[in-house]
């Protein structure tokens, strides 16, 4: 088992959270 990098553990939260953002944004937008 290697280290788990925190900046890229965060990188991949914060990509997580903007893509379901935009989703629910674009989701709001069409209703």
């Amino acid at each position: 088992m290697g280290i788990i990098d925190p900046l890229l553990f965060i990188e991949q939260i914060t990509e997580l959270k903007f893509t379901i953002f935009r989703q629910t944004s674009f989701k709001f937008e069409r209703a």
